[in-house]
């Protein structure tokens, strides 16, 4: 994982790739444990919220929603509990909550912005690589 400018000043062509994947002490074991590996895909994986979650007549689920941090490991926990409230919400509302779609985008809007300081928290505390841009960058930031 890094951000976009840095793999495009760094590591931007694939055999880059591999060898940064055959230099580490962990991504490699973990990689190696698949059969074959042919090409590298490049993907976001920034944390993010969609400006409106739900509407009149929606309700944004998931990824669909909010985007965390893969470090943090809480995807499948996220779209699990998304699709439970969501499904609460969509039944109050259909049975005359006028309030069910705002409260839940309310409580996701919420959770992102506490996601956020915990994140901002955690990323702080790593201290092994105070010298690289990537950790430089989170330290800095301001949530």
């Amino acid at each position: 994982m890094t951000d976009a400018d840095l793999y495009r000043k760094n590591i931007a062509k694939e055999d880059r790739v591999w060898e940064c994947i055959n230099a580490s002490s962990y991504t490699k074991n973990i990689i190696l444990q698949y059969k074959q590996i042919d090409k590298v895909y490049i993907s976001p994986a920034h944390s993010q919220i969609q400006g409106k979650i739900a509407g009149a007549s929606f309700l944004a689920i998931g990824d669909a929603a909010l985007n965390l941090d893969l470090l943090s490991s809480q995807g499948i926990y996220k779209a699990l509990r998304m699709g439970i409230d969501a499904a609460r919400s969509i039944y109050a509302h259909a049975n005359g909550s006028v309030s069910a779609l705002n409260e839940y985008e309310k409580k996701y809007t919420n959770f992102f912005h506490q996601y956020l300081a915990k994140k901002a928290y955690y990323y702080k505390l790593e201290k092994r690589w105070s010298e690289s841009i990537f950790w430089r960058r989170r330290h800095a930031e301001i949530y």
